[in-house]
């Protein structure tokens, strides 16, 4: 169930992912990479479908405006 009222629960979601194997495309226990684990976080906690690809996510992720917090993606080119 999402619990999106909690900042450090997409942290915690994060942190069970510790062990898994990078994976380029990978959105399974048995392979991840860092889109597809923040898609799966996302998802897990906040209930949200975000899409598969990083630059995807960009397009529809709420600007933080003047700062962030935890749990802020933050995308850089």
């Amino acid at each position: 169930p999402p619990h999106g009222d909690d900042p450090l629960a997409l942290v915690h979601a994060a942190r069970r992912w510790l062990d898994v194997p990078y994976r380029l495309g990978g959105v399974t226990e048995r392979g991840v990479d860092c889109s597809g684990l923040v898609q799966r976080a996302a998802f897990e906690v906040l209930g949200v479908l975000l899409p598969r690809h990083s630059s995807d996510q960009l397009l529809v992720a709420p600007r933080a405006g003047a700062g962030t917090g935890v749990g802020d993606l933050c995308f850089m080119w």
